[in-house]
């Protein structure tokens, strides 16, 4: 795409526009809302992520519910998840039951 302004000819670039990562997470029973802009999905960026949202609610629910993300869930067989390790070590030492949703079932997914 190419403009004429004063008779100055200026070309423009096209814009990439690329994905964004968030960290969601949301209080139910209070309807608090917390999401964060992340950088990846790596492991490392979750659990950060994950810590700063305890701290912000002030302690540790005793469950969480995730979605089918690579970074928490590895494979399902069956009704059977498999979870990242790293992930599973957080869950025991901070003291929460990790759920899932089932896979391609969205109307089990919290509007936040």
């Amino acid at each position: 795409m190419a403009s004429t302004t004063s008779g100055t000819s200026t070309s423009a670039k096209p814009t990439r526009i690329e994905g964004a990562h968030f960290f969601a997470s949301r209080l139910k029973w209070s309807r608090f809302v917390r999401a964060t802009l992340v950088s990846d999905e790596r492991e490392e960026t979750l659990v950060r992520a994950l810590l700063n949202a305890l701290a912000m609610f002030c302690g540790v629910p005793l469950g969480t519910v995730w979605d089918n993300s690579r970074t928490v869930v590895l494979t399902r067989e069956g009704e059977r998840i498999v979870r990242n390790p790293v992930f599973g070590q957080v869950a025991l030492h901070y003291r929460f039951a990790p759920g899932g949703l089932a896979a391609r079932r969205p109307q089990m997914r919290s509007s936040a």
